[in-house]
């Protein structure tokens, strides 16, 4: 779900949906995605449309900032990364709780995606089944929850993109599933999504024989952009 933000011309707010969210339901093959804004009350021509992912139940905001965040358990869905919009002008008038398009409203990823190839040239590795990686640093948070000021973000900004996690985890464990170690890289790909930034810590891949331990040691994510 996308959760939707109207900024009327009297410079209020509130939630953009009749029930504070869109789903997302493309076609097969439709790129980009399109949704319907329903405003409360009507948007007039140079309102804002503010958006972010993903909308949870109970979502609130104190304008007009939010609160997103990166999970510390993770399952490789898209769930997982946390995306704001570029704010977005109205430039005709939104009628009250009336599916209207407004437009192209750009999205912006907020985390960084770590990428594990795991494979092994040995065969006494070969055929043990993934069960999970486990990332954690020496001393930073790279998982919970971080407020972001919705209506300032400029992707040519980078700082009303930073992401400052003040309370939460210092590691993020990826469960894995239908996933064998072969001699092949590219057959055990894992994905995790994190907070950018640069860090050292202690990567523990678990199969169903043994955990294994790797250190790394100041490894920079960069922000992920979307192609």
């Amino acid at each position: 779900y996308l959760g939707v933000i109207a900024k009327y011309t009297n410079n209020s707010y509130s939630f953009a949906n009749d029930n504070t969210k869109s789903e997302i339901t493309p076609a097969s093959g439709e790129t980009p995605a399109k949704f319907l804004v329903k405003s409360y009350g009507e948007l007039s021509a140079g309102g804002q449309v503010f958006c972010f992912f993903p909308y949870v139940n109970g979502s609130s905001f104190t304008t007009p900032n939010i609160t997103l965040s990166f999970p510390s358990s993770q399952n490789n869905t898209i769930n997982e990364m946390p995306m704001a919009s570029i704010p977005f002008t109205v430039s005709t008038t939104v009628p009250e709780k009336t599916g209207t398009e407004v437009g192209d409203i750009q999205m912006l990823m907020l985390g960084s995606i770590a990428r594990y190839k795991i494979y092994s040239s040995n065969t006494d590795y070969q055929g043990e089944t993934l069960k999970s990686v486990t990332f954690e640093t020496a001393s930073t948070n790279i998982a919970g929850s971080f407020n972001i000021n919705i209506e300032n973000i400029d992707p040519a900004n980078s700082s009303t993109l930073a992401v400052n996690i003040t309370d939460g985890s210092k590691s993020i464990t990826e469960s894995v599933s239908d996933k064998t170690v072969t001699d092949n890289k590219e057959n055990g790909i894992v994905d995790m999504v994190i907070a950018p930034g640069t860090y050292s810590g202690t990567l523990t891949i678990t199969t169903n024989a043994a955990s294994y331990e790797f250190i790394l040691t100041n490894k920079e994510f960069q922000r992920a952009h979307i192609k």
